[in-house]
């Protein structure tokens, strides 16, 4: 309220204020005019006049501000009447409010105590249920005590062992609280509860192991399987495992006992032996481990696999033994040992070489036999596989073991990754493998018979005959067993793949992984050092040294036979049917008499013609040196095909055809990752090593066989024969003996030498594409144009051309690259440096720029330039009638 006042008077206060602004205004005014009215009087009336009229103003002024202050007044006294009014009212307001608050409070305090109430009948409530539960407790106890009495005075142990369960999973203090001391004893049943179960319990325990025991004696599966269940109900769940484990441990040593006895009977083979025994176990766990869950909780099944563990791998180590004494791998190694040493002391080494201590015959180039057979080879082998599926077994049953193992374990998930669990890596067994060497010797056995399988192999190698490839005619080859190659390659290939099986079913990354990395030493000591190359090096030696007049052709061997009909250069091998021959009879190719008539394909298809008539040329050779050249190119193949072999075994087989094989075989970890990177990385070495020996025998190939040849069938080609160089644009009448590249009308039209050279090509060619591999051809072929390139281009450089003759010269050369490269077209790009010589003959003196002599830089930028610009200069110097 006192606000409200303080207000209304500042609002009139605010209003006086402005009225009286507004006053002293007027009366400024007025009191101007009243100044200016003065001092233009000048008579006496005239003043009493303004003095009249001051005194009237000064009335109304004073009238009027009367009237205002009284009229403030009274709004005031309004103004502060209202206020009084609304202080009245808000008092009441407060007054009821402090009433309700009041009651509130009190509305507050009931309903505490009413919460009280309901929380004292809560927990009376709850004292109720826990008193009825006790009671309904001692009730059951009391019960099932009457039950087991009567249970047991009618041997009915089933009853009575569920009655001991229930009581089992009542609360320990029911069974020993006072009340139920006092209540469950009878006059029947004086003793007090705990002591009467636990009497009960001890007497049943030893009835049920008497009777599973005796029902294990009297094999009756029912009965055992019941008392089994029993015991986890009467709180002896370990005592049932023990025993049922024992049981179960006694199953698995009598059935290996049998199967070992019949083995050593019938002289059987041990890794049956063990793979029965690890059917057995696995059999076991499956069926077995539905009972042991169900009864007594997945928790114990790892407990039960590790005794059964323990007793399998005893009984698979007795197995190991009577394998050992049996098949005394580890004397039998002692053995090759002492004959290595023994070998090394006199210096006696496994290599090819034709020395004097060679292992090849100079003459009949078979291997000598060096090492003394201690086993033969396929006893070796059957112990090999023996020891192979002795491993595989164990490698398999690790794995079924280990994923049970994961299922029932607890703090393992199948999507982890897969490992050996502890009784598999601290048991007995995988030690026993290790420190008595059977994992080394298993590999040292595998390497033995794999060095000594491909000794025996090259001892019974056959060389296939190229007689029906040596033609003419395109030889189709429908499939790789058409080729011609080495019977050492097929047996080989079927030796790594049998001991790649052996290593890979073992299941042990360290056995599969050093194979691989022995494989490698193999193949490149033992395969192409000591067999392949040893054996190039010996027919490159027997290969007549290459001459302008004396070389070697490939023709059809006929062998010359001894006194008793075999061929005196194989022994015993079969001799190859008799060459056919046939006439050679050159054709001409046809000439035009003039420029416009020329067709350029009918003058192909005549020299396509012409192929048909060319026969092999009888060249001088004796027998021995076309035996080495036809080896010679079948070892070619050989290698070729050992790429294809290798990457079929490795993988084709194992990788894409199998791709679940090695994840299956090699489950633990990563291992399957890593041996796919390690079987790649093997795979890349061999192929690398494969290769730099087919490169260097392709060389040899060319180098020795080809390359006179070569030299002889360029000898016409791509020459200047004109007996006058004199020649000048316009003279073409006084150049008549002019025949080759500075030509006339007649002499381009002659195509005789080119026509000659593509059926000798042919002649030369064609059997060597029918004899060699096509990947093999293509390599040889590309070291023919290299060669070719170098040669075409150092005689176009000593040419002298005209117009014309540059334009023979264009076609010329363009049909001899189809010559050589044919469908293979990479190869074209190697005469880029010919072609392009020849290219620059065919452009006119408008293309060259005056003053550098080289082409335009318009058509410079045009097309990619192999030539150096001083070249370009030099091939326009070819030109003897140029303009400029």
């Amino acid at each position: 309220m006192p606000a409200s006042n303080n207000n209304a008077k500042n609002n009139i206060y605010h209003e006086s204020q402005r009225i009286r602004d507004i006053s002293d205004d007027q009366l400024s005014k007025n009191l101007a005019k009243y100044s200016l009215v003065l001092e233009k009087l000048t008579t006496q009336s005239q003043v009493s006049k303004l003095v009249n009229v001051i005194a009237q103003d000064h009335k109304n002024t004073t009238e009027s501000l009367n009237s205002y202050i009284e009229e403030s007044q009274l709004k005031y006294n309004r103004e502060l009447r209202k206020y009084e009014l609304n202080r009245v009212d808000l008092t009441t307001t407060l007054s009821d409010f402090q009433s309700t608050l009041s009651r509130i409070t009190s509305s507050n305090n009931s309903a505490k105590m009413i919460y009280s109430d309901i929380n004292t009948t809560d927990q009376e409530y709850k004292y109720l249920n826990k008193t009825l539960t006790f009671l309904n407790d001692v009730r059951t106890l009391k019960n099932n005590i009457i039950l087991i009495n009567s249970a047991l005075e009618d041997s009915n142990y089933v009853t009575a062992a569920k009655s001991i369960s229930e009581i089992r999973k009542l609360p320990p203090h029911i069974i020993v609280s006072e009340f139920a001391k006092s209540v469950v004893p009878s006059a029947e049943l004086p003793t007090e509860p705990q002591e009467l179960i636990n009497d009960w319990c001890d007497k049943l325990t030893n009835i049920f192991r008497t009777q599973f025991e005796a029902a294990v004696e009297n094999k009756d599966i029912e009965q055992l399987t019941i008392f089994f269940k029993l015991f986890p109900l009467i709180g002896q769940s370990q005592l049932g495992l023990d025993i049922y484990s024992k049981y179960i441990c006694e199953i698995i040593s009598a059935e290996n006992k049998k199967i070992v006895e019949g083995a050593i009977k019938y002289n059987a083979g041990f890794n049956t032996v063990i793979l029965q025994l690890f059917k057995t176990v696995s059999m076991v766990i499956n069926e077995h481990s539905k009972i042991i869950s169900t009864c007594y909780g997945a928790q114990y099944l790892t407990i039960i696999m590790e005794k059964i563990e323990k007793e399998t791998e005893l009984q698979a180590i007795l197995v190991l033994n009577y394998f050992s004494e049996t098949r005394k791998p580890a004397e039998l190694i002692k053995q090759f040992n002492n004959q290595n040493e023994e070998e090394e002391s006199e210096d006696e080494q496994d290599d090819y070489d034709d020395n004097e201590d060679s292992d090849y015959d100079s003459d009949t180039d078979i291997p000598k036999e060096k090492k003394k057979q201690i086993i033969p080879l396929n006893e070796l082998d059957n112990l090999i596989n023996e020891y192979s599926q002795i491993l595989q077994n164990w490698s398999m049953y690790t794995r079924l073991f280990s994923v049970k193992w994961v299922e029932f374990s607890k703090n393992k998930s199948l999507d982890d990754p897969l490992s050996l669990p502890d009784p598999i890596v601290n048991g007995n067994f995988l030690s026993k493998l290790h420190k008595e060497h059977h994992i080394a010797n298993f590999q040292l056995l595998l390497f033995r018979f794999l060095n000594d399988s491909f000794s025996k192999i090259i001892t019974l190698e056959e060389m296939p005959s190229l007689n029906e490839f040596i033609t003419l005619d395109v030889v189709n080859h429908k499939d790789q067993s058409s080729w011609p190659i080495s019977s050492v390659l097929e047996d080989m290939t079927l030796l790594i793949r049998k001991s790649l099986i052996y290593s890979l079913n073992t299941g042990n990354f360290t056995i599969f992984a050093n194979f691989l990395d022995k494989l490698i030493v193999f193949v490149q000591n033992e395969f192409l050092v000591k067999f392949a190359q040893a054996k190039f090096k010996l027919l490159q030696a027997k290969l007549p040294v290459q001459s302008s007049t004396s070389f070697i052709a490939l023709r059809r061997y006929i062998p010359k036979l001894g006194t008793d009909g075999t061929d005196s250069k194989l022994g015993s091998r079969n001799g190859t049917p008799a060459a056919e021959r046939r006439e050679y009879s050159p054709q001409n190719a046809s000439k035009l008499s003039q420029l416009s008539k020329f067709d350029f394909r009918n003058a192909f298809a005549n020299i396509q013609s012409n192929l048909q008539s060319v026969v092999i040329s009888e060249d001088s050779s004796d027998s021995s040196s076309l035996l080495a050249l036809h080896h010679f190119l079948i070892y070619i193949n050989t290698l070729f095909f050992a790429k294809f072999s290798l990457k079929l075994l490795l993988t084709t087989e194992i990788l894409e055809k199998n791709p679940r094989l090695l994840q299956d075989n090699f489950p633990f970890n990563n291992d399957a990752l890593l041996i796919t990177e390690k079987i790649e990385k093997c795979q890349g070495t061999m192929l690398t090593q494969i290769t730099k020996l087919s490169t260097w025998s392709i060389k040899v190939l060319f180098e020795k066989v080809l390359s006179s040849r070569l030299r002889l069938l360029f000898t016409d080609l791509f020459v200047n024969d004109n007996k006058s160089v004199d020649y000048k644009r316009g003279d073409e009448e006084d150049s008549n003996d002019s025949k080759c590249y500075i030509s006339n009308i007649e002499s381009f039209e002659d195509l005789s030498n080119m026509n000659e050279f593509v059926n000798k090509w042919t002649t030369l060619v064609q059997p060597f594409r029918n004899v060699l591999h096509d990947d093999a051809f293509d390599k040889l072929l590309k070291s023919v144009a290299i060669y070719c390139s170098k040669v075409v281009e150092k005689k176009i450089w000593s040419l002298q051309v005209n117009e014309l003759g540059a334009i023979k010269l264009d076609r010329e050369l363009s049909l001899f690259i189809n010559t050589i490269c044919g469908t293979n077209y990479s190869l074209r790009e190697t005469f880029v440096r010919c072609s392009q010589i020849v290219l620059l003959l065919g452009f006119d003196d408008d293309d060259f720029n005056i003053q550098s002599g080289d082409i335009k830089d318009d058509i410079s930028s045009s097309m990619d330039w192999v030539l150096k610009p001083q070249e370009r200069i030099n091939a326009r110097n070819l030109m003897v009638d140029k303009r400029r």
